[in-house]
């Protein structure tokens, strides 16, 4: 019976872990993505958060993020709008 509680308490402490890295990695992703469609960013790099390092590459109209949290690594693919050309509206009478 003992060794059933030591198994379910250790089961539980290695989840819940898991949860809590996994959340991060997610955290870290959805911030940069919202970063990298604000601003002009090369098309590949790294940034260092507080919780782990993150590395990117764009592939054509993909973003491939790579978060590292702890020991685990974490991929995730966001597909990035569509860039629309300008168009000039302005009529111009001669």
């Amino acid at each position: 019976m003992l060794l059933l509680v030591l198994e379910n308490s250790r089961t539980t402490a290695l989840f819940y872990t898991k949860t809590i890295e996994t959340y991060e990695a997610r955290i870290m992703s959805e911030l940069f993505h919202a970063e990298f469609l604000q601003n002009e960013l090369a098309d590949q790099g790294s940034r260092l958060y507080n919780v782990g390092k993150l590395t990117y590459e764009r592939q054509g109209q993909l973003l491939q993020i790579e978060c590292h949290v702890k020991s685990r690594r974490f991929t995730f693919t966001f597909l990035l709008p569509e860039e629309e050309p300008e168009i000039d509206t302005d009529d111009q009478e001669e």
